[in-house]
């Protein structure tokens, strides 16, 4: 128990006045985790309804807490307000036994000359693998955010003003504006070598919008130097883990339909070797096996929560609340109990002991069928009073993937679809004497309309004078009109190269390399299946023109790289980010787009 004061340590807590118990429930209808989980910091949340804040001292330099076996526990006070009798309390479990009812620990309190013995060291312990632990939020929002680990690196906020801070998912959390050209975000200094013989990184977070690629986790060497990344692809509602080798991309791993703005959720990775798993909530979503998963041992100097370190990217808009690194790869059961006892609804921890069951009078029922727009929210409830297990599954139609099929309640985004089309779920349920299940039939209606478009066939250039091309939308209006009102471009040259530039309403050629046909390919989508069309652009440079760019001319230095083409550090203006269409081009079809 590193760091716990000698003087909690020979505390008499006879000398206390008040004491509760507070028990721990592992069973199906509570945290429902099988297997015991050792050295576990328990979240104990403090409200009037279960603790009287009076009877303490004012910012709880009073509270202990003890084991049923009568051994001292670490704990860290998170938050403590008397005025709003609200607290947040972190204690140290030697262990948390799986499938109980009957594991308790005693909060004590009501001794006026009891000193303050909240220790963040010992309950995140260094050694049991914590790297990282950061209660965000504070009364400065520009303050450093600890590190609850001894030894461990603060938080830096930048480009924070001081409103930040907000109540949070435990107690308070920071708020990020992800304004451009600098958004708020969080470095947590360098190093991390350590991470390669075990990672595991988690954090709640509420993300305000769906930014372009907005990181929780970008840290490495700059962008796709030994980085391991957690983003949001592009402005879907998926979420990617990248682990970057070196200075290329080992693995990535995609999970669609599980990132939505505008709720609280938290997310889990955990890497051992070549294994990682992805968390949502507690439940597994993503698990991978392959060499390119494993960690490179360097340290490692730009390490974030929030920002985007490749410059193309947005800042992540929204809330981030108790960020935690591990130089462990903890377990399913370590993950699962975490979200139970730190979720909204937590299901661990009550200070009333349990009820003996009642009586159930089973029940079934279920949602009625329905029809929604493509690219709306779906949500079915059902219901299985006394049900021993319940689920959902997928019976016909373009189903999409059901994130916690274990839940009464589905919640699940429709995809884009070309025409009206049908998809059938199935709620079942089992009973100690019989299983029953329901069907439910969604008809999705086809609304959102894809953009139409035309290319000129061909088009002649000089290939010295700019060029612009641009697709005959004529629908346009209807596309901005709808649901889904961004457009995406693709662009791809082919069999001749040229020096292109941006636009949001098409592509310019700038000059060409030499003289022939040059293929030009788009491809156009509003979050829907892409249409692509090309044409043919002939390059015929006149006698007698220069080139615009003479041999030796230095090229223009890439964003985040200077002249020479080294990179420039975090925070150099030349970062910024594009606004605009999203504008995606490659040089061949098999070039990435960040």
């Amino acid at each position: 128990m590193a760091g716990f004061c000698a003087r909690a340590e020979a505390d008499d807590y006879s000398q206390w006045g008040k004491s509760a118990l507070i028990y721990l429930k592992t069973s199906p209808d509570g945290a429902n985790v099988t297997g015991t989980v050792r050295d576990f910091p328990v979240l104990v949340r403090l409200k009037t309804a279960d603790f009287t804040f009076s009877q303490a001292r004012g910012k709880g330099q009073d509270i202990r807490f003890s084991a049923s076996n009568g051994k001292h526990l670490a704990y860290q006070i998170d938050r403590w307000d008397s005025t709003k009798a609200l607290a947040e309390v972190w204690v140290k479990l030697d262990s948390v036994q799986g499938n109980s009812e009957t594991q308790s620990l005693t909060m004590h309190w009501g001794n006026p000359a009891a000193g303050d013995s909240s220790d963040g060291n010992a309950v995140f312990d260094s050694a049991d693998g914590f790297v990282g632990v950061w209660h965000l939020g504070g009364s400065s929002g520009t303050a450093l955010r600890k590190n609850s680990v001894l030894g461990g690196v603060d938080a830096d906020p930048l480009y924070f003003d001081g409103g930040e801070t907000v109540p949070g998912i435990i107690g308070v959390a920071d708020s990020l504006d992800g304004d451009a050209p600098y958004g708020d975000n969080l470095q947590f200094g360098d190093g991390y070598a350590e991470l390669s013989s075990g990672f595991t990184f988690s954090i709640w977070c509420n993300p305000a919008s769906t930014a372009n690629s907005s990181r929780l986790l970008d840290m490495g060497n700059g962008p796709s130097l030994d980085e391991m990344v957690l983003r949001r692809s592009g402005t879907s509602q998926s979420i990617v883990y990248d682990n970057y080798q070196g200075n290329a991309l080992g693995r990535s791993t995609k999970v669609d339909n599980c990132f939505p703005a505008k709720q609280w959720q938290q997310f889990t990775v955990t890497v051992a070797g070549g294994k990682m798993n992805l968390y949502r909530n507690g439940s597994l979503i993503a698990s991978d096996d392959n060499p390119g998963n494993a960690i490179t041992p360097v340290r490692r100097a730009y390490n974030y929560m929030g920002r985007n370190d490749w410059g193309a990217g947005a800042y992540f808009e929204g809330l981030l609340d108790e960020p935690q690194l591990s130089k462990v790869a903890r377990s399913a059961d370590w993950i699962k109990l975490a979200y139970a006892n730190q979720g909204p609804t937590q299901n661990l921890v009550f200070f009333t002991p349990p009820v003996p069951p009642v009586t159930c009078v089973p029940s079934f029922s279920m949602s009625k069928d329905t029809a929604l727009s493509e690219g709306s929210t779906l949500v079915l409830s059902g219901s299985a009073d006394c049900a021993t297990g319940y689920n959902w599954s997928a019976v016909a139609g373009p189903v999409p993937r059901i994130l916690d099929p274990e839940s009464k309640a589905l919640q699940v985004f429709l995809p884009r679809i070309a025409h009206d089309t049908s998809l059938t779920y199935r709620f079942s349920a089992s009973y100690p004497d019989s299983d029953h299940y329901q069907d439910v039939t969604v008809t999705i209606r086809a609304d959102i309309p894809d953009p139409v478009f035309t290319l000129p066939a061909t088009m002649d250039w000089n290939g010295v004078d700019s060029l612009m091309i641009k697709p005959d939308i004529s629908n346009l209006a209807a596309v901005k009109a709808s649901k889904q009102p961004d457009l995406h471009f693709s662009w791809v040259l082919g069999d001749l190269a040229a020096d292109t530039a941006w636009r949001d309403d098409g592509l310019m050629l700038k000059s060409a390399s030499g003289e022939g046909d040059m293929t030009v390919n788009l491809c156009l989508d509003n979050n829907g299946p892409a249409t692509c069309k090309s044409m043919i652009v002939s390059v015929k440079i006149p006698t007698g023109l220069k080139p615009r760019a003479k041999a030796g001319d230095a090229p223009a230095p890439r964003a985040g790289f200077d002249a020479a083409g080294r990179a420039l550090p975090p925070g150099n203006p030349a970062r910024s980010k594009r606004s605009g269409y999203a504008h995606r081009f490659s040089t061949s079809p098999s070039a990435p787009s960040r």
